[in-house]
């Protein structure tokens, strides 16, 4: 099983310090060839990662990493830069660590809006993959504040994850709630994001 190596369980963000005022050394990572940018807690960050460990994690960073629409030269391990700038920076680090095997400092409990950015960067970048060791104790830790949920949040990690009964319930349940989301609704988003199988 998978262990923090912080002393609470809170989300990652409130438990790393930043050292002379920047995050870029959580950012690189061993055998690093390829820079990043990224946003974390509101700095700019700088790191590097390992071209190998993005291109088996995500065919979508295989394709930063290699274009297939440019023309080969030779010079595959040229430095390149990929901009993350725009992406959640506690959800992407939590990705990156996993793609690069640091799953001893991955934490066990996210909270609901960490998890929702992880859910938004798998479908982004396709890696699901990546969580297929830690994602039924994500899940689990959130159960409780699932219920509470009546901003959609919930329902989009169901879908993301492929989690089908759990989005039928939160589904139904913001229906039920009266909130704006009317049963129409959920069967579209059901079906749409389930298959009409489903």
């Amino acid at each position: 099983m998978m262990e923090t190596d912080t002393a609470t369980t809170a989300d990652a963000p409130s438990t790393i310090v930043p050292t002379q005022q920047t995050f870029d050394q959580f950012f690189t990572f061993d055998g690093s060839d390829v820079e990043i940018k990224a946003i974390f807690q509101g700095l700019k960050v700088t790191g590097r990662v390992a071209s190998q460990a993005m291109v088996l994690a995500s065919p979508v960073w295989k394709k930063f990493i290699f274009p297939p629409w440019t023309v080969h030269t030779g010079a595959d391990h040229q430095i390149k830069t990929i901009d993350f700038t725009e992406d959640d920076g506690c959800a992407l680090l939590i990705l990156l660590r996993l793609a690069h095997l640091q799953t001893t400092i991955i934490p066990l409990k996210l909270g609901l809006d960490t998890l929702f950015q992880v859910a938004i960067q798998c479908e982004k970048y396709d890696c699901l993959l990546l969580l297929h060791l830690i994602l039924s104790t994500w899940i689990a830790a959130e159960q409780n504040e699932a219920v509470k949920d009546e901003s959609g949040k919930w329902l989009y990690i169901c879908w993301a994850f492929g989690l089908e009964k759990p989005f039928e319930e939160a589904a139904l349940r913001m229906a039920n709630s009266g909130g704006g989301f009317t049963r129409r609704t959920a069967h579209f988003w059901r079906y749409s994001a389930l298959g009409a199988n489903a």
